[in-house]
């Protein structure tokens, strides 16, 4: 797969140190800083002195004034198992979603990668996968990226458009953190 890195060994990485980063809220004392990029929105967090970052989009529709998540997309920086830092795109869905059926992701017309979940929590089920440098290549010069999922009882699968409007000056600021910039 061009787009993404081995979803098997990103799991591991996965389940134990990233989606904690991810989906915890803020640390009390922490300082919070965020940054817009038209569609897309940095988040860094500095807590004891160590700064984390991630960059996002969150999809929702509102029902009878009640707003339900669609997908919130988001990619930060984790270690690989040599200690490297490695972009990690993170996808989130509502519960409910048919789990072997995963998601298919592309980037515009490109073909579609099919990604397994990896874990459902109060929050929603995710999976997440290491980016290529192909594959943020194809996120900088794209127009959408496309997530298809199905969920329990939808006779056809959701899919949904995100827009990568500002996604290249926010990957670009989100990398000079991550450098240290």
């Amino acid at each position: 797969m061009p787009f993404f890195f081995s979803a098997l060994r990103r799991a591991v990485v996965f389940l134990c140190c990233l989606w904690p980063v991810f989906l915890l809220p803020s640390v009390a004392g922490a300082e919070v800083h965020s940054e817009d990029f038209q569609d897309w929105r940095m988040v860094c967090e500095t807590v004891d002195g160590t700064e984390h970052c991630r960059m996002f989009q969150r999809l929702s529709v509102t029902q009878e004034g009640k707003s339900q998540a669609l997908l919130l997309a988001s990619i930060g920086f984790i270690d690989d198992e040599d200690g490297k830092r490695l972009p990690t795109l993170r996808l989130t869905t509502p519960l409910g979603v048919i789990l072997p059926a995963g998601l298919a992701v592309n980037v515009d017309q490109g073909k579609p990668d099919d990604l397994p979940f990896h874990i459902c929590l109060p929050e929603g089920c995710m999976t997440e996968t290491g980016l290529s440098a192909r594959g943020i290549a194809d996120m900088k010069g794209g127009r959408s990226m496309h997530v298809t999922y199905r969920v329990a009882g939808l006779p056809q699968p959701v899919a949904i458009g995100l827009s990568l409007m500002g996604f290249t000056a926010a990957y670009e600021a989100l990398e000079k953190r991550e450098k240290g910039g």
